[in-house]
């Protein structure tokens, strides 16, 4: 309870310079991931914005509750040497709105606040208990400055006691009475669960608050599930290897979805559908779908239906285009854009892009751990690989999450091998590289990668190998980052006991494991919602809002050059960036701006406040 009394404090009343919201207020958040948009939301709170733990949305992104603070560190971590089976429940995540004005309103202006809900998510394993008093509650500040609960109350909460973790999203809405209607209003979710991990999860989109309203529904047609990798065993593999058969790993199945959040049927018009490489600027090809309604060029959604949305890829086609472009980087970068034809009241979830990196390693994971896999004993997990020909390892990149108890500076053997006895015919185990690591998690990051470099690099022969570890002396599992995106378990190994084998325990979460082997130097390049090697798109500066100065954080060294921007685009302020942090003295009128930073593969842009002085 002290968390939340903290909360009831802080954010009773406008501070200083705050802006003030006005009506509409909607929030879908299609528009970025990682922390809430500041410009509607306060700075803290822990939620994701995502697109990856949600099951079935409605559209792009979603904000996730779980137990993870914003860094993806468990709110309270067991000790080394404690007891996993025993976690910690308590408050965890919380989304908390800047002020809204609703001063000068009446109850007669029909004011109502809707949102879309889901309990649990993409697996069994996140869903909350209720019985341990999981919840997510919904708190509106009246007008004595004191926060009054407003959600889930009588036929909502039997609604929410009695869904099925993971199902479909529900749309839920309050009416607000003259308590609220004041000039500085806020709303606020807060979430109860599990503090070790990222278990007991909800999921909320479409957030709208409007007046004259008199249902939940909003006039808006959504894409909402990622299209998948366009490779057909990948998420990303490396340069030389695509090259040998580019048609041979291309995905003949690439699909994502469209739903409706109107109240009334709807016709939409076929979707378009665009495949492009980055570098080169080339259009590989441009087609549309249709869902198959017996419309000629369109397709009807009902109210809340989704539909899929599947293309079957030219791979002749695009295998030949990419084999005649002349690419001294040695990398290509696939771009699958889906856009639903539909003017709307939300335009940022009407299209949705995904990449496919081709650059100079292998992963099966799309850079985001819904879950975490282990073994519970002394033993070795493998992930098998595949070579056309020869090549030069030399970095091997792992994320391990920080759920349950704290594996900090644990030491593992981390291993190669090119046989496995048992496995694909081989009658020995050959182990080609060794090396005890420790895992250093104090600059942990949700889905950072930890890198390891072999201090001599190992060629490869062409054919099978596989990357993993060793564990020994462990109370509780080590977990290793798993996406659920794809299915790749065919691929992943255990030893304990002496035996290769596959001989799962029961309720084992079959995805990606999150392990990457590369076959050259590091680039930024990489997959994910973000093209860095961490996986996330971090705050670039702060203090955001800010007034006289910006610091852009750049001690990774990934950036080069910045560019602060007015909305139009129009450059304001240019530079090259150092490896450190970069102060920037700023003179600018109040309002709204965009910083960019860039570099030869790739560029990242953040909206900036700038107050009065």
């Amino acid at each position: 309870m002290i968390r939340f009394l903290q909360i009831l404090l802080l954010f009773p009343l406008v501070l200083s310079g705050q802006t003030t919201l006005t009506l509409p207020f909607i929030e879908d958040f299609s528009a970025y991931t990682g922390n809430p948009d500041t410009l509607k939301f306060e700075n803290e709170g822990g939620v994701y914005i995502n697109n990856h733990y949600a099951n079935s949305q409605k559209s792009r992104n979603t904000a996730t509750f779980d137990g993870l603070n914003q860094f993806g560190e468990p709110y309270k971590q067991i000790p080394a040497g404690g007891n996993a089976n025993f976690p910690q429940n308590g408050e965890t995540d919380y989304l908390l709105s800047l002020p809204i004005d609703l001063g000068g309103l009446a109850q007669t202006d029909s004011l109502l606040f809707s949102f879309w809900w889901q309990k649990g998510g993409i697996s069994d394993l996140l869903k909350p208990e209720l019985e341990d008093g999981d919840s997510l509650q919904l708190y509106f500040l009246d007008k004595d400055s004191l926060w009054q609960y407003v959600w889930p109350l009588a036929t909502s909460k039997n609604n929410v006691i009695n869904a099925t973790s993971g199902d479909n999203f529900q749309v839920d809405s309050v009416s607000l009475s003259e308590f609220f209607l004041h000039e500085n209003f806020r709303f606020m979710f807060k979430s109860y669960g599990t503090l070790t991990s990222n278990y007991d999860i909800w999921n909320i989109n479409h957030i709208v608050l409007d007046s004259a309203r008199n249902n939940p529904y909003l006039t808006d047609i959504a894409l909402g599930k990622t299209p998948k990798s366009l490779l057909k065993n990948y998420y990303a593999m490396p340069y030389n290897q695509f090259k040998v058969d580019i048609q041979s790993e291309l995905s003949t199945d690439v699909n994502s979805t469209v739903s409706s959040v109107f109240g009334v049927q709807t016709i939409v018009k076929d979707s378009t559908i665009l495949i492009t490489e980055k570098f080169s600027g080339t259009t590989l090809e441009e087609t549309t779908s249709n869902v198959d309604q017996g419309i000629s060029g369109a397709y009807i959604l009902s109210t809340g239906e989704t539909k899929d949305l599947t293309f079957t890829p030219n791979t002749n086609q695009i295998a030949s285009k990419l084999n005649a472009i002349n690419n001294p980087e040695e990398a290509f970068y696939l771009e699958t854009n889906f856009t639903a034809n539909f003017s709307d009241k939300i335009d940022t979830n009407n299209t949705f892009t995904s990449t496919t990196v081709i650059d100079n390693y292998y992963a099966y994971d799309d850079g985001t751990a819904e879950v975490g896999f282990g073994i519970r004993e002394t033993g070795s997990v493998a992930v098998a690989f595949e070579l056309k020909e020869a090549d030069e390892l030399r970095f091997i990149d792992l994320h391990f999450l920080r759920n349950g108890v704290d594996m900090n500076f644990s030491t593992i053997t981390l291993r190669v091998w090119t046989s496995l006895a048992g496995i694909d015919g081989a009658t020995e185990t050959t182990t080609a590289v060794l090396t005890p690591v420790s895992l250093i998690f104090t600059d942990y990051q949700i889905n950072k990668f930890l890198t390891f470099e072999l201090s001599t690099p190992i060629v490869l022969p062409a054919g099978k190998f596989y990357v993993g570890w060793d564990q020994v002396n462990f109370t509780d599992r080590l977990l290793i980052g798993e996406d659920l995106s794809r299915n790749t378990f065919d691929k992943v190994y255990q030893n304990i006991g002496g035996v290769w084998n596959q001989d799962w325990q029961e309720g084992t979460e079959e995805g990606s494991l999150m392990i990457r082997p590369y076959f050259g130097e590091k680039r930024i390049l990489s997959t994910g919602d973000a093209l860095l090697l961490n996986e996330q798109k971090e705050t670039l500066a702060y203090p955001n809002p800010c007034r006289s100065y910006l610091t852009i954080d750049n001690y990774s060294g990934l950036w080069e050059n910045y560019t602060l921007m007015d909305l139009n685009g129009s450059p304001l302020l240019t530079g090259k960036l150092e490896i450190d942090e970069n102060r920037l003295d700023i003179d600018l009128e109040s309002g709204l701006y965009l910083l960019r930073v860039s570099n030869k593969f790739n560029t990242q842009t953040e909206k900036i406040t700038v107050l009065a002085r």
